[in-house]
């Protein structure tokens, strides 16, 4: 975990550095997939709502990556209410870091499990 990281704020700040420059990437797990598909939403709306994350948005982290066949890495997750389709939907949003590595990581961004119609 790098150190400068541990501060939900400089992490959000280096989140959001990572997106202006285009280094952030989701990754297309079935969750996220279908998530995006079902609300038409594309790279650019999905990383225009981790823009918006502030500190008080923070559920978990920092923690580190805790799977070893992965890149080492700071990790905070997010729970973010975000209108979609002229509804209040609270979003769960797990965002990484990895360590050495100038890029963002949106490992999860989806309606929070249970919380659907």
């Amino acid at each position: 975990m790098d150190d400068t990281l541990r501060s939900v704020n400089a992490f959000l700040d280096m989140a959001r550095s990572y997106i202006s420059q285009g280094h952030a990437s989701i990754v297309p797990r079935r969750k996220n997939r279908e998530f995006a598909t079902e609300y038409g939403l594309t790279g650019e709306h999905l990383c225009a709502i981790v823009r918006k994350l502030h500190a008080v948005h923070r559920r978990n982290g920092p923690m580190e990556e805790s799977d070893f066949a992965k890149p080492p890495g700071t990790l905070f997750d997010f729970l973010k209410n975000e209108e979609l389709d002229g509804r209040i939907r609270p979003l769960y949003i797990k965002l990484k870091i990895p360590d050495g590595e100038p890029r963002l990581l949106v490992l999860s961004i989806h309606v929070q499990d249970g919380a659907e119609d």
